[in-house]
């Protein structure tokens, strides 16, 4: 299983088919606190899935360092877009641990 780390934090990642909320409505990510779960769904590009991790990622590190913008989706949606673009466009921003 794979596991990403936030700040001190493990979440173990689950790739998950028809992932919905408690209302049925579908989702391509949720973050599961307490569990320290993140789940995305199986049925996307792999950019969209890119995309989706970068934006659960998002959640926890604004629930866990207290950012003052952790309940917006349109900020975390934006910076999910703005990071997964950048590392898109620019590989060079990758770290690399040989080159470090």
């Amino acid at each position: 299983m794979t596991t990403i780390t936030i700040g001190p934090l493990a979440y173990d990642l689950e790739i998950v088919e028809d992932l919905k909320t408690d209302e049925g409505v579908g989702l391509f990510g949720q973050i599961l606190y307490t569990e320290q779960v993140i789940k995305l769904e199986k049925e996307m590009t792999p950019e969209r899935a890119f995309t989706a991790l970068w934006h659960e990622v998002l959640h926890g590190a604004a629930d866990l360092y207290r950012l003052p913008f952790e309940d917006s989706e349109q900020t975390i949606g934006t910076l999910a877009m703005i990071i997964t673009q950048l590392l898109k466009d620019n590989p060079e921003l990758r770290y690399n641990a040989e080159k470090a």
